[in-house]
């Protein structure tokens, strides 16, 4: 019998679009959800936001709504926020920046491994505004496996 190791297994899934769609509802429902908090929000008045029921909010917040460009749209604006899509390597991380507030967050290519800091917009950034190396960070099996 051969013994596959979760660095294989998670390898393997990463080849299927079926995992980078889950991935991208992770992080949106993931971003949305901390919208909602910063706002002060509990699921049900989000849900009266939407004009649905507190049922369905909980049904988006595990990855179950019906993850349409338009609704995803309905579901940001209703929290008065917007989408911004990128698309770049797969093996590389992003640099995010709020100009609004300074607020910075460092995206690695690992789905949840998210750094989130203060910076003056002004000033040298530590990391530059374009693609990292992901040096630092664990992949998703390593994290995962640890």
């Amino acid at each position: 019998m051969s013994t596959t190791s979760f660095a294989d297994l998670f390898a393997e899934a990463e080849k299927h679009d079926t995992y980078w769609k889950e991935r991208v509802i992770l992080e949106f429902t993931t971003d949305l959800y901390q919208a909602m908090q910063r706002k002060k929000l509990t699921k049900k008045e989000f849900a009266e936001l939407l004009g649905v029921s507190p049922p369905q909010v909980s049904k988006i917040f595990r990855g179950e709504g019906n993850f349409t460009v338009e609704s995803m749209v309905r579901w940001a604006n209703a929290l008065d926020c917007q989408i911004k899509v990128h698309v770049g390597p797969k093996d590389k991380s992003v640099r995010i920046c709020d100009a609004s507030d300074g607020s910075c967050c460092h995206v690695s290519n690992a789905a949840s491994d998210w750094t989130l800091y203060q910076t003056p917009l002004d000033t040298q950034p530590e990391v530059p505004l374009t693609y990292q190396s992901q040096v630092s960070h664990l992949d998703d099996a390593q994290r995962f496996a640890a």
